[in-house]
């Protein structure tokens, strides 16, 4: 979708009542407004890119057994870090600090229960049953249970959206959100710009009647069957073994 059809729809939807929105005789969003509007876009876009798995990479990271917590920025990536020691393998498929959160974790190999070699073995992660399980502590950090020199994993993450320019505002700019995601961005949006200033106004303002909506509207959509689960891979055996 176009960032017009969003305020569009903010217009004559979720706005349509209150001053920053409305036809206020020229039937759109005042271009005054945009700024504010599509900053705020923005914020729904990537609590939205959180929630749902709707834009996902992977990165390969080097282990070794002196390092624990594996900070996933570019300070340590192959390509452009900084750091003494460089373990996001980034030289081909370059890595730009768009986590949101980690969704799973793969080994190249490991030993099943009878000692046999299984390939791509998906590793735990954040289960407080299992000792050797995987952590993050942070959405950009991972900690590793016993790293081991010869081991590369693969991180599948969810990704943050292409985020808009508040500045020169292009109307024709492509959205790449699934149209079924819409009204809780319209909701979201209409949510952040009309919180009350003050809070003499209360939880029965009509203002709070929007954060339960959106809530209410991500158990909707999670709850859909339309939704694609996050999709793990082993990007060194796809791609095989670029790094």
């Amino acid at each position: 979708m176009l960032l017009s059809d969003i305020l569009s729809q903010l217009t004559y939807s979720e706005l349509s009542q209150y001053k920053i929105g409305g036809l206020d005789g020229a039937g759109a969003v005042l271009v005054a407004d945009y700024p504010r509007i599509i900053s705020t876009i923005n914020m729904g876009l990537v609590e939205l890119f959180t929630r749902f798995p709707l834009k996902n990479r992977s990165l390969i990271l080097q282990m070794y057994s002196t390092i624990t917590d594996y900070i996933l920025h570019t300070d340590n990536t192959v390509s452009i870090g900084t750091n003494p020691t460089l373990y996001i393998l980034d030289s081909t498929n370059l890595f730009t600090n768009d986590i949101l959160r980690i969704s799973s974790v793969y080994n190249d190999a490991d030993l099943d229960t009878n000692g046999d070699i299984v390939l791509n073995t998906e590793l735990p992660l954040n289960n407080e049953f299992n000792i050797k399980t995987l952590k993050t502590p942070t959405p950009t950090t991972l900690k590793v249970y016993k790293p081991n020199d010869l081991d590369k994993l693969t991180v599948n993450y969810r990704a943050t959206p292409t985020l808009l320019d508040t500045g020169g505002v292009d109307l024709a700019v492509y959205i790449d959100l699934p149209m079924q995601y819409l009204e809780a961005l319209l909701v979201y949006v209409a949510f952040r710009l009309n919180i009350p200033k003050n809070s003499e106004e209360g939880a029965n303002s009509q203002f709070s009647a929007y954060n339960p909506k959106f809530e209410a509207l991500i158990i909707s959509l999670t709850n859909s069957g339309l939704i694609n689960k996050d999709e793990p891979a082993n990007l060194r055996i796809e791609n095989n073994g670029w790094e």
